[in-house]
């Protein structure tokens, strides 16, 4: 059990307490108690000395003050830290969202990966509002998550910005990116994604293995492609979006 001392503001006399008998009242001259900010501080630092293991000396306060700086440092630090590595994932847009207008798809798409921006596709519109003012493959407009309006410069972040790029064509109907010859000899999985990302909806994959292949071909490298059984369309062709593109590739025999 501890004792504290407050002096009364009206005697001056010192007043002794214990922490379970606490007054608020001087013992001596019956006057109410007025603890002043000294004998508040003086009363907190005999706590602070008298609990059992709670003892905080003058250097633990230090030793405290330094963890707690240390510690804020380490936070700004690593905040910081990331704010950077962030904007070094960020690229910026190479045009306005007005100056898109009327340009090629192809010209918009590859300014755009040339940018950096990996997660970019293109749609085809046909709605009636853009007869007559864009020709067939003109850019309509452009997206970057879901915001219609921004300036050339504005940044976002290459790998997770989702860029859609529409263009004008008559009937709705997609470009093929490349003609079957040059399909021929892609990586399965990156003819896939570029079909897909030009608004094929309907694309399969098919195998084909032989033992001639082992000399012709690597694995997983397209042997043909065809659009609802033509094989031999060019690039800049137009077909519906969900025409069925098939997609052969070369599949060792096991």
């Amino acid at each position: 059990m501890s004792v504290h001392t407050v002096k009364c503001s009206s005697c001056g006399k010192g007043n002794e307490f214990d922490s379970e008998n606490i007054s608020g009242f001087c013992t001596h001259c019956g006057e109410k108690l007025t603890v002043s900010a000294e004998d508040l501080a003086s009363v907190i630092n005999e706590c602070e000395s008298s609990s059992p293991g709670g003892e905080i000396t003058g250097e633990k306060k230090n030793s405290i003050i330094k963890i707690c700086a240390f510690a804020a440092v380490i936070i700004l630090i690593a905040g910081a830290g990331i704010i950077i590595l962030l904007k070094a994932f960020e690229t910026a847009v190479p045009f306005s969202s007005g100056s898109v207008k009327g340009r090629g798809y192809a010209e918009v798409l590859s300014s755009l990966e040339s940018a950096g921006f990996e997660k970019v596709i293109v749609t085809a519109v046909s709605d009636k509002e853009y007869k007559g003012k864009y020709k067939n493959g003109e850019a309509v407009s452009v997206t970057v998550n879901g915001k219609t309006e921004f300036e050339a410069g504005d940044k976002f972040s290459r790998r997770s910005a989702e860029v859609i790029v529409s263009y004008y064509s008559e009937g709705g109907k997609v470009y093929m990116p490349l003609s079957a010859e040059e399909l021929c000899g892609m990586d399965k999985d990156d003819a896939v994604k570029l079909l897909k990302k030009y608004g094929f909806t309907a694309v399969r994959e098919t195998q084909t293995g032989s033992l001639l292949g082992l000399i012709a071909y690597h694995t997983y490298q397209v042997v043909s492609a065809d659009v609802d059984g033509n094989d031999n369309f060019e690039k800049g062709a137009r077909f519906a979006p969900d025409a069925t593109v098939t997609v052969n590739y070369y599949m060792p025999i096991k």
